[in-house]
């Protein structure tokens, strides 16, 4: 019987559990190797406050290829509701259901797919140690965990998410009031006194998160978000379905001819695609000057195109994973001088937050 190790024990881990158990493969052995006591939820899902939301609607979160409606169903059989949004005006285009509610979706996918596993002959195990080392050995791997046990795989699959936030200040440790991870926020934040001063560093995804979870809370004090830029998440606009013409794994790879795309015909290609979809490159071009303007009249000129008729944004964000296939082919120079000066537009403009996180962060 084959031998498959997965290293993790997240939403990845859930994705390929499920993905096995709709096969027709003969049965093998799976072993998952996850220490933490976040079993299939990982890091992102855990339990906590419901005013944490996942950052896409529900219909683009399955965990299942070619059911991008599993979650909705999944929701709808638990007659799950949004919550009391009136407050948000028009700002709730999409579900956007509590992180730890989609933890609750991949326990039970992770245990129905143990079940279905298991009535068709496979054995699914679960060591709970972390994996320290891994080396080539009899046709396969020999994975080593921190208490020294060895463990032969045939296939090895790393789902190890991209762990904690890093300390980039060397505060953690002995320094008073300083949080390194915010989540839970249920639990990390509780200690704070109402009246306290608080300094989020970031502007980003987890720092609109703190400041939300403070505010759900009966924070009273003053709050501050530090960064060098201010650069905010976009706002997340009505989604729509938008089916990519030119912007294609298959366009880069045929541009390339078994060499490399330069940024330039990275560009190009974006303004066909556009252009094909009747929308205006500047739009784009707008967005990227974000350093020239303030961040809550970005914040609050982007809340009105929530329901804007313009597409730019959503097809940029269309593009997301095709971007997987393309950056491998660009030159290494190209991709140092995207980084140097797009970096925080494209992560800004490709991770948005829902309007119902971002409405009341201005008020």
């Amino acid at each position: 019987m084959r031998e498959i190790a997965i290293v993790g024990g997240g939403g990845g881990a859930v994705c390929l559990l499920d993905a096995l158990s709709q096969t027709s493969a003969p049965p093998a052995a799976v072993t998952v190797f996850e220490p933490s006591d976040r079993l299939w939820r990982g890091r992102p899902y855990q339990r906590d406050a419901d005013c944490i939301v996942v950052n896409l609607p529900s219909r683009a979160m399955s965990v299942r290829g070619g059911d991008p409606r599993h979650f909705d169903r999944w929701l709808a059989d638990r007659r799950w509701q949004p919550g009391d949004l009136r407050d948000l005006g028009p700002y709730d285009v999409a579900a956007f259901p509590p992180r730890a509610l989609f933890g609750e979706y991949l326990e039970t996918v992770a245990r129905h797919g143990r079940a279905r596993l298991d009535e068709c002959g496979w054995r699914v195990g679960l060591v709970r140690e972390r994996v320290v080392h891994a080396a080539p050995g009899a046709g396969g791997a020999v994975l080593t965990t921190e208490r020294g046990t060895r463990h032969r795989a045939d296939r090895v699959v790393l789902c190890t998410g991209a762990g904690g936030p890093h300390d980039g200040f060397g505060l953690r440790g002995p320094e008073p009031g300083f949080v390194p991870d915010p989540y839970p926020v249920s639990e990390t934040l509780a200690g704070i006194d109402p009246h306290d001063t608080v300094a989020v560093l970031g502007t980003g995804l987890t720092a609109v998160d703190v400041v939300l979870a403070l505010r759900a809370g009966g924070h009273r004090g003053p709050v501050y978000m530090l960064s060098r830029h201010g650069v905010l998440p976009a706002v997340r606009q009505q989604p729509v379905i938008h089916t990519l013409r030119h912007f294609t794994p298959d366009r880069f790879h045929a541009l390339s001819g078994g060499g490399e795309v330069g940024f330039d015909e990275v560009v190009r290609v974006l303004r066909e695609e556009l252009t094909s979809a009747g929308q205006d490159f500047a739009e784009l071009e707008t967005e990227f000057a974000l350093l020239r303007e303030d961040p809550v009249r970005r914040l609050r000129r982007q809340l009105e195109l929530v329901h804007g008729q313009n597409l730019g944004l959503r097809i940029l964000q269309h593009t997301l994973p095709v971007a997987v296939d393309v950056w491998p082919l660009m030159p290494y120079r190209d991709r140092a001088e995207l980084l140097r000066r797009h970096y925080r537009a494209l992560h800004s403009l490709c991770c948005p937050m829902p309007p119902s996180t971002a409405a009341p962060c201005w008020r």
